[in-house]
């Protein structure tokens, strides 16, 4: 399977957050998304673009994923 070219763009679904924190834990939605050391981002929700892509890549699919557009 190669991945090397493929995009994604996704959509986080905040009807279903209710699955995301049961899957990605409440410590995480609410205080280690907000408080991060990687300069990278200049967002505030620094870590939910990637761990957005880890899901849209990913072998399970989760409803609070939707993917939008596959090139």
């Amino acid at each position: 399977m190669e991945f090397r070219n493929s995009k994604k763009l996704v959509q986080f679904e905040p009807k279903y957050f209710k699955e995301f924190v049961a899957v990605q834990g409440f410590h995480y939605y609410w205080l280690s998304n907000r408080i991060s050391f990687n300069l990278g981002y200049s967002d505030e929700y620094r870590g939910m673009k990637d761990l957005l892509r880890g899901y849209a890549y990913g072998v399970k699919k989760y409803q609070f994923v939707s993917v939008l557009r596959d090139y």
